[in-house]
């Protein structure tokens, strides 16, 4: 339990080293040298030009990023608006807890399987397939999960395939015999695979690429956190 809290802390600790500038929404500079650039060694008057234009288009920038520019400007890049950067880290955590809880299903039932034969009467071939009614699906459809987010439109296959993940995981819990459980945990694979491709096709599509690699890393680390995970919380819970 140590070892898994210290783990824990230190996975924390890497997710709040965030560049600064990904979170936290500037104006982009104008094109052209800083006021230590070249324009140092023009004369007074065009100095004085020069930093009237900057200073004109930073406030261009600053009226864009308050919603009050007007059309005819210059666009500002997405990651400069507080509002997107909000809706991505948002987008971001939701890809990640989707992949926590897909990835936690895979091992967390290892550890409950005795109390899961005693409590349901299940012999050992049928607790083999508690295990891989689960898996097998997740495994074998979560290319066709990729294909109809493709066509259908990933927001609308990874919600479908969240609602499902949910109701059928609710559906383990209650069931009341082991034939049940196995149908409820097959259908839950299929929750699952509908949700893993869509989640990290949506965070491509939601970062720009500077930002991107750090998305996918997050998206990364939580998934292989919730796989290591399974085993401790379900000790934990029992």
């Amino acid at each position: 339990t140590r070892l898994s809290i210290l783990v824990i802390k230190s996975f924390m600790a890497c997710a709040l080293r965030v560049p600064e500038g990904w979170l936290v929404g500037h104006p982009p500079h104008p094109k052209g040298d800083k006021s230590t650039g070249r324009s140092a060694g023009l004369p007074l008057a065009e100095r004085s030009s020069s930093s009237t234009a900057r200073a004109r288009l930073s406030e261009a920038g600053r009226r864009r990023a308050n919603g009050t520019g007007r059309r005819s400007d210059r666009p500002v890049s997405a990651m400069s608006s507080s509002t997107v950067t909000r809706r991505q880290i948002w987008t971001l955590a939701a890809a990640c807890f989707s992949q926590f809880m897909i990835q936690l299903d895979v091992t967390i039932v290892n550890v409950t399987l005795p109390s899961i034969q005693h409590a349901l009467a299940v012999g050992p071939g049928r607790l083999v397939w508690i295990v891989d009614a689960y898996v097998l699906p997740l495994a074998s459809l979560i290319l066709v999960g990729g294909t109809l987010g493709d066509r259908l439109g990933r927001k609308r296959v990874f919600l479908a395939g969240f609602v499902a993940f949910t109701i059928f995981s609710a559906g383990c819990a209650l069931a009341p015999d082991d034939d049940t459980l196995i149908v409820f945990r097959a259908l839950q694979g299929v929750g699952a695979a509908l949700m893993a491709p869509s989640s990290l096709s949506i965070l491509t599509h939601a970062f720009p690429p500077l930002p991107r690699p750090w998305a996918i890393g997050m998206w990364s680390m939580i998934s292989g956190l919730g796989f290591g995970m399974g085993p401790v919380l379900a000790g934990l819970l029992l």
